[in-house]
């Protein structure tokens, strides 16, 4: 019997269709939880990054059921008594389980690959940016995959019980969750944990083969464990030796290399490093001008109505004309109106913004340029800093920040006199972000 008809038969034998389909609907369930009306908030970027990781982040359920399907499978002989009979069939043992947790490993990554395609399918209508290595994150999401089978594969062939298979997705969700929601450095070596590969991010060029070479050598180790044989005890020893070296690199390169960091300079995340092509502006061709950055880039429309009423605002008190996107943190250029970034504001299988999102953007987006926060504030809150901060938000036409009455009276004053106004938001906005304490106070009292 050729290969191809051992494998089909255990395609068969093993409900690879049935696994298949569960394992598709199972994710996209979980990703259709997160969207409305399932989910009074949703959150969703329109790119490529930003679907995958909601795929990474389906990894850590998705993975422990992957492993106990496969469990189930492999411990379908020893369940049916059937080890004595197989034993005297003329093929060696090591080849029919070879062919069953093919089947069922390729089942499994069938049904993952379905569910991948049904979430990224979502930012299709919408996508604008195809680069920042999106291909490395699937190949390493996959591989995730493919280890989670093997490692059911390997339970299910050796520990008996009906109940070792979801006990083996328990202690895998255990034993993934604990790393990953305590910050553990560790959380990243997790073939199946999230990636944490966020808009205008990507994975660093040095860590790709690392990883997929890592997690290639423990499908293949744990791959051994599971089909047996004692001639594959030796390649299980040279796997073995590149494992560790490239365990080691993976957790010393990023953690010594300046350029191997994330932005956020998060230990648990520090494969991922900026993607300067996702994050390069897009503009608008007429003034005023309007900028969002290339992962965006489709909802430029909707951002420049927004951007350029909130120039005409802005620009009574301030010098400003143009609007640029920026990531938190960055200090805008001059005569530059900062648009918050744009992530989370995108609808799954439709172009344009999500308009409850993006209403509460707008309005975050203007309490941006008043809000401040200085260090130790937090143990006290001046009277004058309600003051200032009542008195930005009324001059922008905002909702007033705590009703202050000494704000109310100097806001209501500036308005009457426009040059007054521009001058007292020209010092307040480069005090706020410095927390210049003192000038802040002297503005109270202006």
């Amino acid at each position: 019997m050729t290969w191809q008809r051992v494998t089909a038969l255990e395609w068969r034998r093993t409900g690879g269709p049935l696994l298949l389909v569960a394992l598709a609907l199972t994710g996209t369930v979980l990703f259709a939880s997160r969207q409305r009306p399932f989910s009074t908030w949703s959150s969703w970027s329109s790119t490529v990054a930003s679907a995958l990781e909601v795929v990474s982040s389906h990894g850590i359920v998705l993975g422990p059921v992957v492993a106990t399907a496969a469990a189930w499978v492999a411990g379908r002989e020893r369940r049916r008594r059937m080890g004595d009979l197989l034993a005297s069939t003329a093929r060696p043992s090591w080849q029919r389980r070879l062919a069953t947790s093919g089947a069922v490993t390729a089942a499994l990554l069938a049904g993952w690959l379905a569910q991948t395609a049904a979430v990224v399918g979502g930012v299709y209508p919408s996508v604008s940016y195809w680069g920042g290595r999106w291909w490395a994150t699937l190949l390493l999401l996959a591989l995730g995959t493919v280890l989670c089978a093997a490692i059911g594969s390997a339970v299910g062939r050796w520990v008996p019980g009906r109940l070792a298979p979801p006990a083996l997705g328990i202690a895998l969700y255990v034993a993934s969750a604990f790393p990953l929601y305590s910050g553990s450095r560790w959380a990243q070596m997790v073939p199946f944990a999230p990636l944490g590969v966020f808009d205008g991010q990507q994975l660093a060029a040095a860590v790709v083969p690392l990883a997929a070479a890592w997690a290639v050598c423990l499908v293949v180790l744990v791959g051994v464990v599971a089909i047996g044989g004692r001639r594959h005890w030796r390649v299980a020893a040279a796997v073995t030796a590149v494992a560790l070296a490239c365990g080691v690199a993976l957790q010393v390169l990023p953690h010594h290399t300046a350029d191997l960091r994330s932005q956020a300079g998060s230990v648990q995340y520090s494969w991922v490093v900026p993607d300067p092509g996702a994050t390069a502006l897009v503009c608008t061709d007429d003034a005023p001008v309007v900028c969002v950055q290339r992962v965006h880039a489709s909802l430029l429309p909707e951002v420049t109505t927004v951007a350029r009423q909130q120039l005409q605002v802005v620009g009574r008190y301030l010098p400003v004309d143009r609007a640029e996107e920026l990531d938190w943190g960055v200090t805008p250029a001059s005569g530059v109106l900062p648009l918050i970034n744009l992530s989370g504001l995108g609808r799954p299988y439709r172009a344009g913004w999500d308009e409850q999102n993006a209403q509460q953007w707008a309005d975050t987006n203007l309490s941006s340029l008043t809000n401040f926060f200085c260090p130790g504030m937090e143990q006290r809150f001046p009277a004058w800093a309600i003051t200032v901060s009542d008195t930005a938000q009324r001059l922008l036409g905002q909702p007033a920040f705590a009703e202050d009455e000494r704000g109310a009276a100097l806001a209501t004053r500036l308005e009457a006199d426009p040059e007054q106004a521009r001058a007292w938001m020209t010092a307040f906005v480069p005090a706020s972000r410095s927390c210049d304490e003192a000038e802040l106070e002297r503005l109270a009292a202006w």
